[in-house]
């Protein structure tokens, strides 16, 4: 039943949006700031990347009916109140990965449209590689139904994996249980996992996972269009690990950048980004460290109201789905429901 509805209200919204819509929520929006964050590029179309046409297409759009600006413009007219562009967007890529200097950076350079990209410094300097696509490369080796898996794995998680013959399904599971543990215990499980289904995994990121070079940070920084920020040295989760540890990776990713680039690092982004996955103290200290402005990963709320928590809207290669989030589609749809959960809140409380 929920199914069918969420057709229904596709089909409508895109018969809505064929009819004018999009431009009246475009419309409706124009003050309101949208951010979009992008993760992995590929020259082929590939599930889970954004192929180099399809991307050349949404800069294309962008530029003929938005305005992109740098993030550096929001966070001033944030600070100061002035006001930006109308209908005014800006693009954000994560992590650090080869593929961005490859497929996404000739794209934007020929555009000539601002990027920021957010950096985690050990994977550039190899002393890691992100843990999911750890996980992603043991799944690739093994096969789940018939894996073993450490002690401490949840029972209803190894029931799961008995019966999960989709490993991309595997991963998502396996994700979930992962994603809240420390750091430290997330590796030390994925190397426990590996190791009792006669895998290992290797210290340096295999090719498909690979960071983008110090040297090609530099490119890019010098071309004007890719403005690079911070996004931890190890890529943990931050509200997972002791307060201390937290500020030791936002203030050394903004020093070992700005160290091997030569240029001062304004903006950061946090790990994973979702609500539960930094707090108002993590939040203090990426101010005090010096940053303009800091990225979620997530659109739970809409406005920009928290220059140190700035909503993100997730693209991908559907086109209904960029229109959506584009246009304000999204954007309208998340604040009435945010307004509709502050009234039933209000009721309640009488």
């Amino acid at each position: 039943m929920i199914g069918q509805i969420k057709k229904w209200k596709s089909r409508l919204v895109r018969a809505v949006g064929a009819l004018g819509g999009y431009q009246l929520a475009r419309w409706l929006t124009g003050n309101q700031p949208k951010i979009l964050m992008y993760h992995r590029f590929c020259q082929q179309p590939k599930r889970g990347y954004m192929d180099v046409a399809e991307l050349r297409r949404q800069l294309q759009h962008l530029q003929r009916e938005f305005n992109v600006v740098p993030l550096h413009d929001v966070a001033v007219a944030l600070r100061s109140g002035s006001k930006l562009p109308k209908n005014a967007i800006v693009l954000t890529v994560d992590d650090g990965y080869l593929d961005f200097y490859q497929y996404a950076f000739p794209e934007f350079k020929a555009a000539n449209v601002p990027v920021s990209f957010f950096v985690t410094s050990g994977f550039v300097d190899g002393e890691t590689w992100l843990w999911p696509d750890m996980l992603s490369d043991l799944l690739d080796h093994i096969e789940p139904t018939q894996a073993q898996w450490p002690e401490e794995t949840p029972k209803q998680v190894v029931a799961k994996m008995a019966h999960c013959s989709e490993k991309r399904a595997a991963w998502h599971y396996l994700n979930r249980f992962l994603m809240p543990l420390d750091l430290t215990d997330k590796l030390n499980w994925l190397q426990q996992a590996a190791a009792i289904n006669q895998y290992q995994i290797s210290k340096q990121a295999p090719p498909q996972y690979a960071p983008v070079s110090w040297e090609q940070l530099k490119e890019m920084a010098e071309s004007g269009i890719v403005d690079i920020g911070a996004h931890t040295v190890m890529h943990p989760t931050l509200s997972g690990i002791p307060l201390a540890q937290a500020v030791e990776e936002v203030e050394l990713s903004k020093a070992r950048l700005q160290q091997q680039l030569g240029i001062d690092i304004h903006h950061f982004c946090y790990p994973n980004g979702q609500p539960e996955d930094f707090t108002p103290e993590v939040a203090s200290a990426v101010a005090d460290a010096g940053f303009d402005c800091a990225v979620a990963a997530h659109c739970h709320y809409v406005t920009l109201h928290d220059v140190y928590a700035l909503p993100r809207f997730s693209v991908t290669t559907n086109g209904f789905q960029f229109n959506k989030i584009i246009y304000g589609v999204q954007w309208l749809s998340k604040r009435l429901m945010q307004k509709r959960q502050f009234a039933q809140a209000q009721e309640h409380g009488k």
